[in-house]
């Protein structure tokens, strides 16, 4: 699973491969809250604040309110 697979390279220090990952498992499920959190984390360690926060906005919007996405958001 690409969501999965992003995370850990994320973990790994392999941020252009955990982007190219995240982006794909986007790309397969447009409404995955985990690849959104997670590439918005990603985005987060890159220092793209206005990208991140977009993406939590929108991950907010397909589903119940969720304290991992208004953690994340509020970081």
């Amino acid at each position: 699973q690409h969501s999965n697979l992003g995370g850990l390279y994320a973990d790994m220090g392999r941020w252009d491969a955990a982007e190219h990952q995240l982006l794909r498992a986007l790309q397969l499920e447009p409404r995955s809250r985990l690849a959104l959190n997670n590439l918005a984390a990603l985005y987060q360690y890159r220092r793209r604040d206005l990208e991140a926060v977009q993406l939590l906005e929108r991950a907010r919007t397909l589903g119940p309110e969720s304290f991992i996405l208004a953690l994340n958001l509020g970081d």
